[in-house]
């Protein structure tokens, strides 16, 4: 059983003032207590930090007893995450994030009337919810905790949702997918290929460099507020052109699993490229490290998880070079989106050449899985001799 989360952006209808001075104040306690722990030697002990700051929080501020323990208790994770990281902080840790965590029944609840609500001017009762048939979907989820926040002076709530998913046997077809910039995605079965390309996606992407560059230069000259609000709405626009292609991508690519029976997807695990990639050219380093191939992996894995399909990274050395057909390697083999194998004259389209060798090493890292019971994320020598 695999458990999958989803958060739900949902509308709230209540004033925006009195959301904004509940956030404030929750931000101010907690930066508070993050001073007192650091001068007390960066206290992430959530008990000890309560101890110590508790009273004070309850006379100085007017945050609730529960909303004061979790500001209390935000602080302690936060400067846990810093000792399991062996991180040291030099000063007190500044949180300015504008957004409130929320406690499920304690801070919120969904009544018959509407929603129930903690804020600083009090409990706030039947406030009407706008949600679409969307959400329809999400009915038998298991309700979670809750992050209240603002975005262009609307007031929301991300809500977030649990289930538990059962898997497929790890025993169907397996998919593979070769990442990439001009192709985003190539998939294969091992009979069927589909690709997706980039092109309109590099092209929007140097409109809005070729702009922002104009743009940096006039704010080089003359510093001017419009000029940095137009910068500021151009870099969310493009994020936001990204996120949506990612998110269509990563879809189709779960629904072309569904529909050839595979029961896992395998990938290239890219983790580290953006260092390596400093060894490149500058036109290669820029085409590299404005590549959204973390965030097209991160939603292809939890829309598979959704479907119950396991989803492999492996090792994408020489992916790209090795002929699928007689596993010959040689840079030589391939040059640009035409391969060719010097050894045995097998031709096909590049991304497709790799993709084709990904699925065969996630065929491969799944038979050493059930000979040695340890996951392998490369061939092992026997295997490819074989």
């Amino acid at each position: 059983m695999t458990e999958v989360i989803r958060t739900l952006q949902i509308r709230l209808e209540i004033p925006l003032d009195v959301a904004q001075r509940t956030i404030r104040e929750f931000l101010d306690v907690c930066n508070y207590v993050s001073e007192v722990s650091f001068f007390k030697g960066c206290i992430s002990n959530n008990i000890r930090l309560h101890r110590l700051t508790y009273a004070e929080v309850r006379a100085r501020f007017k945050l609730s007893s529960q909303m004061s323990c979790n500001a209390i208790r935000h602080v302690a994770s936060s400067y846990a995450t810093l000792r399991t990281q062996k991180k040291t902080p030099q000063k007190p840790l500044v949180f300015k994030r504008f957004a409130l965590p929320l406690q499920l029944v304690y801070d919120f609840s969904y009544q018959a009337k509407g929603l129930s609500l903690w804020t600083i001017e009090g409990r706030l009762k039947g406030i009407p919810l706008k949600i679409g048939k969307y959400f329809d979907q999400y009915k038998d989820w298991e309700l979670g905790g809750a992050t209240l926040y603002i975005k262009r002076n609307k007031v929301y709530l991300a809500q977030s949702v649990s289930k538990k998913m059962a898997e497929m046997p790890n025993t169907g077809n397996i998919l593979g997918v070769d990442k990439g910039v001009n192709y985003i995605a190539t998939l294969t079965d091992g009979s069927h290929f589909r690709f997706f390309g980039g092109g309109q996606t590099k092209q929007v992407r140097r409109a809005y460099t070729k702009r922002r560059a104009s743009l940096q230069t006039k704010k080089a000259k003359r510093r001017t507020r419009s000029v940095e609000k137009v910068l500021q709405r151009l870099s969310g626009r493009e994020s936001r052109f990204q996120k949506h292609t990612n998110h269509v991508v990563s879809k189709r690519i779960v629904q072309f699993a569904i529909v050839k029976g595979c029961t896992q997807i395998t990938t290239e695990n890219l983790e580290g490229i953006r260092e390596r990639a400093n060894e490149l050219g500058k036109t290669m380093r820029k085409m590299i490290n404005h590549w959204a191939f973390y965030q097209l992996q991160f939603f292809l894995e939890y829309k598979a998880a959704s479907a119950g399909m396991r989803v492999e990274r492996i090792d994408p050395r020489h992916t790209s070079r090795a002929c699928s057909h007689c596993g010959y390697c040689d840079q030589a083999n391939r040059k640009k989106h035409d391969f060719s194998c010097k050894a045995c004259g097998y031709r096909l389209h590049s991304d497709a050449n790799a993709a084709r060798n990904i699925r065969q090493r996630g065929i491969l890292a799944r038979q050493a899985l059930c000979q040695d019971g340890a996951q392998v994320n490369r061939p092992l020598s026997s295997d490819a001799s074989a």
